[in-house]
């Protein structure tokens, strides 16, 4: 059964009109992003929030060398404030779940393998289940941080750390 001829060409406009604004649309956020904001600006704006965080962490009695609070900067600046922020709640939330998961699972079961494994499925369980997007992997890796070292006080620094 053949189209009739009016709807081929509807069909054959509306493709054309696609295919045109497809053209015109940047390929990624990315290649908007490096048109927005040259390479200079990016790396002073990071650098500078990175050593602003450590600077910060050094005020509190944590460490001598607070590293996790400059990594945290770094892989929560966003090209907006408002992207910023949301990232920063999510790895926040992240973190502290992990954290919360370690010491729940640490108190009842130790560090085995097995417990090990356990961690890390719930831990990705938990993550997927608090819709964290790209940082849902920062809940088994906060997990297994402090299901390795097995002390409370490690997983209220790791939360301090990361909320600088």
């Amino acid at each position: 059964m053949k189209m009739p001829v009016f709807r081929r060409r509807q069909a054959t406009q509306i493709s054309a009109a696609a295919r045109a604004v497809a053209q015109r649309t940047p390929v990624s956020l990315t290649v908007a992003r490096q048109r927005a904001q040259p390479a200079a600006v990016t790396i002073v704006r990071l650098a500078s929030t990175a050593v602003f965080a450590y600077l910060v962490a050094l005020l509190l009695p944590v460490t001598s060398r607070p590293v996790l609070a400059p990594l945290t900067a770094l892989l929560v600046i966003q090209v907006t404030l408002y992207q910023t922020l949301r990232s920063a709640v999510r790895r926040v939330g992240a973190v502290v779940s992990g954290v919360l998961l370690a010491v729940a699972l640490s108190a009842w079961v130790g560090f085995t393998w097995w417990s090990l494994g356990l961690t890390i499925a719930v831990a990705l369980a938990v993550g997927y289940a608090l819709h964290l997007g790209d940082s849902v992997l920062e809940v088994p890796i906060s997990a297994m941080l402090i299901l390795s070292v097995d002390t409370h006080s490690a997983g209220t620094w790791r939360i301090v750390e990361t909320l600088v």
